[in-house]
């Protein structure tokens, strides 16, 4: 009995110096999130994490690590969430930033009890997450249905909200627009446009910013589609914003061309070709009213990201002229392929908007009529195009 003892305690001492041993434990799993906190740039704001709650006001809210951090001058913030890998809220309360639409009013901060936050569906290593009015959006988005948020109903708030605005809200990295901005990508540079925008917004309406968001909010429905009114009261703004020399210190002195569709909802159009032999295509698709494409206001032409060509050719060309009737709208799109024959199959997908109010459209709200297609040589094909979603 004993000898049993001592040959159970020998064991148990074996693997105590194993485990301790470094040599074969798991390394320590460490997630962080980090980003911007922009309403302007905030300095010295604080940074709370929570796991995500079912009310807006966080009723039932708790903190994931029961630490704070503070967001740096550029209003930069970085949060250690050792092992958590689930979802997130991140608050940003406190602080100080310059209004962009109000500069002489003075700094200003987030009141404790109305912070900006983000929601993020998987803190899963390192984690970008930008928190603005517009990440506050989203939160409302998915906070509305009374239960805690999962990754999936968090994710589909983050994507409406950043179509409806045209920038990603989570990973970009807003700019400091209290002076003129040199660098920066192009959506960057769109993002901190956005952000004055609603800083205008609120100014407009005499509201604090909470109010202006609140507002804002009740206007968007379930589905990611944005009250025609309000639609219109935020390009208001960014007009106003824009054009007032004496407030705009950005330097963007033209409202960006995808900028001008904030409040629309983004769909995608596939052309497909189920005919072979076929180098040239002409055809006209007919859209429904509430459908636009981005196009040149004088010309019609399309302008870039319209077309994703689904095709290969180095020499192949893909065009299209958007016209807008009172009753019908019409994308004009011809394809050329001189090298070889068009594969049969999807061949380009379109970008087009559906104005603000409107459900998206079924893919038999689509037609494609006077179609011509051609084998190169001027001789015709039969066949048709078809159109999905």
């Amino acid at each position: 009995m004993n000898y049993i003892r001592s040959i159970v305690a020998l064991a148990a001492l074996s693997l105590l110096a194993a485990c301790g041993s470094g040599g074969s434990s798991a390394p320590a799993v460490n997630n962080t999130v980090g980003g911007t906190a922009s309403a302007g740039i905030i300095s010295g704001g604080t940074v709370q994490v929570f796991k995500p709650y079912s009310t807006l006001k966080g009723a039932d809210k708790k903190q994931l690590i029961g630490v704070s951090q503070v967001t740096k001058p550029d209003g930069s913030y970085t949060y250690d969430l050792g092992g958590y890998s689930g979802p997130v809220v991140i608050e940003v309360t406190g602080g100080s930033y310059i209004d962009e639409a109000d500069p002489t009013a003075g700094a200003k901060t987030i009141p404790a009890g109305a912070p900006l936050r983000a929601v993020i569906g998987s803190a899963n290593g390192s984690v970008n997450a930008a928190v603005t009015p517009l990440t506050e959006l989203a939160v409302r988005q998915v906070l509305v249905s009374g239960h805690a948020p999962v990754a999936a109903s968090i994710n589909t708030a983050n994507a409406q909200i950043s179509d409806l605005f045209k920038v990603d809200i989570i990973n970009t990295k807003p700019l400091d627009a209290s002076a003129p901005i040199t660098g920066g990508t192009s959506d960057q540079q769109n993002y901190t446009l956005a952000l004055a925008t609603i800083s205008q917004l609120t100014k407009s309406n005499n509201q604090t910013l909470d109010a202006a968001l609140a507002s804002v909010a009740s206007n968007i429905t379930p589905t990611g589609t944005m009250a025609p009114a309000t639609a219109t009261s935020i390009l208001t703004a960014q007009n106003a914003f824009v054009n007032n020399l004496t407030v705009n210190k950005t330097g963007i002195n033209a409202v960006p061309a995808a900028l001008q569709n904030i409040g629309t909802t983004t769909i995608k159009l596939t052309l497909a070709l189920p005919t072979t032999g076929v180098k040239g295509i002409d055809t006209i698709i007919n859209l429904p009213v509430i459908v636009t494409a981005a196009a040149d206001p004088t010309t019609g032409a399309t302008l870039g990201g319209v077309f994703k060509t689904l095709i290969a050719g180095a020499n192949t060309q893909v065009t299209g002229k958007f016209t807008k009737g009172d009753t019908a709208n019409q994308l004009h799109v011809i394809v050329l392929s001189p090298d070889a024959s068009i594969v049969t199959g999807d061949i380009i997908t379109v970008t087009l908007s559906v104005a603000a109010g409107n459900p998206a459209p079924s893919a038999a709200d689509f037609t494609a009529g006077s179609t011509s297609l051609s084998n190169g040589n001027g001789v015709a094909v039969t066949g048709s195009i078809t159109l999905h979603l």
